[in-house]
């Protein structure tokens, strides 16, 4: 074209470039192992430098140009953009390289056949999934929200104790041990409700059976074991397990209820206290955990995959990683 000039059409590995030559140079802005261009405000990275030798020609080209010659050529890369330098004995050109889809190609020119497929990830072809940064700005975001949500929480939660009460078991084998406790109101609204065990075992454990049951009929069925040893191996103190435990019932609507207690220990053991305290509409932070940790997989994913990309990319270039590069 008199007044645009050329434009140049390239392909490799069914990767397709438009391309046209740069007037003036772009300027150099580091030098390094990695060296970057700078050209119209972009920075260009090194990809690679290669020499290219013309093995056939076909058509018509605005220089003279025949099999054999031979080009010294640099590429770098700000997808989807390429700058190509290509240097022979007399002459230094510069080319920009516009990364396009085989599909804007076919349309342009009415092509039907079929193109090569593509191969690969091409020098300067777009990475198809976005910079993760805003996907980690709004993560951010949302964990605001959720300590906010958090404080909120416990700061409104009654957090009120319904029932509190200490027992010993020193019954000896063959005995009931199962017994009900006196009869306690829960008042409000559904909430949770959060037993507590608290034991004085030593080097045992026991088993809790229990039932929280309602006048109207209802009853909720829980266990929990109680274990804790502790001792000396060669010189160093060790402990295993708790003393106490917690169990955490969700939505008890509100009632009058009492407690089946059916406490079990190992034959012979020593007899031990235990309380039990029960507690309305305490906070629990394990939904929050789960939500943070649901908020947190997509900007993780996200960021992985693009660095997935990118990995695959620089993989083919001068500047790919290195087993030493790994072992730093």
């Amino acid at each position: 074209n008199a007044d645009l000039g050329f434009r140049y059409l390239t392909e490799y590995d069914g990767h397709w470039n438009e391309v046209s030559t740069l007037k003036g140079s772009p300027t150099q802005v580091s030098a390094g192992d990695q060296p970057v261009v700078e050209y119209h405000g972009t920075h260009f990275k090194h990809f690679q430098t290669a020499d290219a030798i013309t093995q056939l020609v076909l058509g018509e080209f605005p220089w003279q140009v025949r099999a054999g010659d031979s080009t010294r050529g640099e590429d770098y890369v700000a997808p989807p953009l390429m700058l190509s330098k290509e240097v022979t004995p007399g002459e230094v050109t510069w080319s920009l390289g516009t990364y396009t889809e085989p599909e804007r190609i076919r349309e342009a020119f009415k092509v039907k056949q079929d193109f090569p497929p593509r191969t690969g990830i091409f020098a300067n072809q777009p990475n198809p999934r976005r910079p993760s940064g805003a996907y980690w700005g709004s993560f951010g975001v949302l964990v605001l929200a959720c300590i906010a949500l958090i404080v909120l929480r416990y700061g409104t939660a009654a957090n009120k104790q319904v029932f509190s009460n200490t027992y010993e078991y020193n019954r000896m084998q063959g005995d009931t041990n199962a017994f009900v406790t006196p009869e306690f109101d829960i008042p409000g609204r559904a909430s949770s409700l959060a037993f507590d065990i608290s034991t004085n075992l030593d080097n045992n454990w026991a088993f809790f059976n229990l039932a929280l049951i309602g006048s109207d009929g209802s009853a909720y069925d829980f266990a929990r074991e109680v274990s804790y040893y502790h001792g000396v191996d060669g010189g160093e103190s060790w402990t295993e397990g708790s003393r106490s435990d917690r169990v955490m019932l969700p939505a008890i609507p509100p009632g009058k209820y009492y407690l089946r207690v059916e406490p079990e220990r190992e034959p012979g053991g020593a007899p031990f206290t235990y309380a039990i305290r029960a507690r309305r509409d305490v906070p629990g932070l394990w939904p929050y955990f789960v939500a943070l940790l649901l908020l947190f997989v997509p900007p993780v994913v996200l960021t992985a995959s693009r660095a997935s990309f990118e990995a695959k990319r620089w993989s083919e270039s001068d500047h790919a990683p290195t087993e030493a590069d790994d072992d730093e």
